[in-house]
């Protein structure tokens, strides 16, 4: 089991990759009681099939793959987490979050911490802000432009109410953190190519659901363990030793400085010392607030922002956008 797992549950293992559609549907189950088993309702399950893919196979591969490969023969690659994804539409449908999210970001807004789903999107998208709820936006189509989305409709639980009672400087700055968060998560989940990156998108994952549950502790190890594990499996990628174990291997700031020094980037030390926290954290040995949290958790995705306009980055991952990115308009 790598380190800072859920638990320090077993690594998930299976005799061999499917071979024809009866074993992938025993794959399936296996893996869906397995999700079931380390506390995971359906609708967070198939953000985290690709974790068990790796612990049983040494799976890596596009977080997100085309749908259109679950209809293609075999179950190697990108193929096999398509037809995971199918299975789970298939199976639990309306139970899950089928609009389509690449991610979940928490955000503090009038005295309160709400869940935001950032969309997938392919090719074109406009996000603009109206806070009549009901003008959600519309579904892009070749005849009538791209889509477009109005992100106050992405924060679960918003009412009309709060709506009219927020202030400019409020949705502004909402506006600005949707889009940032959109741009560097739309570019982490598709970050591939070391077994590290896999755990990393699991662990931010995690840290939001902990957030929103008040367990506040859990959601800063997991925002840490995502920014670690993302900041070594691009060292990885890199050739770049570093420490696996002990506090220096999950020192972020030490992390970080490496990565600069390789990259070029420039990492702020601020951000990786608001995501860094000790292991004591997680055994309540040190009392952790709801703002610590919240801090790391944005700090995990200001570090990703940094790392996703790292030309050398880009080089060594070879990640490249679905397109052009969103056209941002703000509505009145």
């Amino acid at each position: 089991m790598s380190e800072g797992g859920a638990a320090d549950l077993a690594a998930f293992n299976w005799a061999h990759l499917p071979r024809n559609d009866s074993e992938f549907e025993a794959l399936m189950r296996a893996i869906d009681h397995e999700l079931m088993r380390r506390g995971l309702q359906p609708p967070q399950r198939p953000l985290h099939v690709c974790r068990l893919l790796w612990e049983a196979f040494g799976w890596g591969g596009n977080f997100l793959p085309d749908k259109r490969l679950a209809e293609h023969p075999g179950f190697a690659g990108d193929v096999l987490l398509a037809k995971a994804y199918n299975w789970y539409d298939q199976v639990f449908a309306e139970r899950l979050n089928t609009d389509g999210a690449i991610a979940f970001v928490p955000v503090r807004l009038a005295n309160a911490i709400w869940r935001a789903r950032l969309p997938l999107v392919f090719g074109t998208c406009q996000f603009f802000m109206h806070e009549d709820l009901k003008n959600a936006g519309t579904k892009g189509v070749v005849s009538h432009g791209p889509a477009r989305l109005n992100v106050l409709t992405c924060i679960e639980g918003f009412t009309p109410g709060l709506c009219k009672r927020i202030s400019e400087a409020e949705y502004l700055s909402f506006f600005e953190f949707f889009v940032r968060s959109f741009a560097a998560m739309n570019w982490r989940v598709a970050l591939t190519g070391n077994v590290y990156f896999v755990e990393a998108i699991a662990d931010f994952s995690s840290s939001v659901d902990d957030l929103m549950a008040q367990r506040f502790a859990q959601a800063r190890w997991a925002a840490a363990q995502s920014v670690e594990k993302t900041l070594k499996g691009v060292l990885n990628l890199a050739k770049v030793s570093f420490d696996i174990k002990g506090s220096s291997g999950h020192d972020l700031l030490k992390l970080g400085k490496l990565v600069n020094a390789v990259l070029d980037t420039a990492i702020p030390e601020i951000a990786l010392s608001a995501a860094m926290c000790s292991p004591g954290v997680r055994y309540g040995e040190q009392v952790s607030s709801e703002a610590q949290a919240l801090d790391a958790n944005h700090a995990a995705l200001e570090i990703f922002g940094v790392l996703s306009r790292s030309i050398k980055l880009s080089r060594l991952t070879r990640v490249e956008a679905e397109g052009p990115p969103p056209l941002l308009v703000v509505g009145n």
